[in-house]
């Protein structure tokens, strides 16, 4: 399966995944994101690396260097959603989780509204 991968809120908007990781200024953390990312899209989700990504409380994590990205996924999309977070603990803040799951409401929400 190839799975698309969408950034929400777009670029341009504030805590958009995409503009985030635009704005890390170590080339080489900005190049595990991107191979981490495009290697998941390639696979089907038994495949994914256990390393990598771990669901908690219903929404995944991609560990990429010193980074965390939350997503989900929507038909054959990996939709990411959050601004990409710094790893600073071993356990993933709460406020994050809250964050990404409260962002991934919205694009849920505009998605059904956008459908009507």
């Amino acid at each position: 399966m190839r799975w698309e991968i969408k950034y929400y809120p777009p670029s341009g908007e504030r805590y958009s995944p995409k503009d985030f990781i635009q704005s890390i200024t170590n080339p080489g953390e900005v190049n595990i994101i991107g191979r981490r990312l495009e290697t998941i899209s390639q696979l089907e989700t038994y495949e994914w690396p256990t390393k990598w990504i771990k669901s908690i409380e219903g929404i995944y994590q991609l560990t990429a260097g010193d980074h965390r990205l939350y997503f989900d996924l929507d038909g054959n999309r990996i939709i990411i959603v959050c601004y990409v977070c710094r790893k600073v603990r071993q356990k993933a803040l709460k406020s994050d989780l809250v964050h990404a799951k409260n962002n991934l409401a919205n694009y849920y929400k505009l998605k059904e509204s956008e459908s009507k």
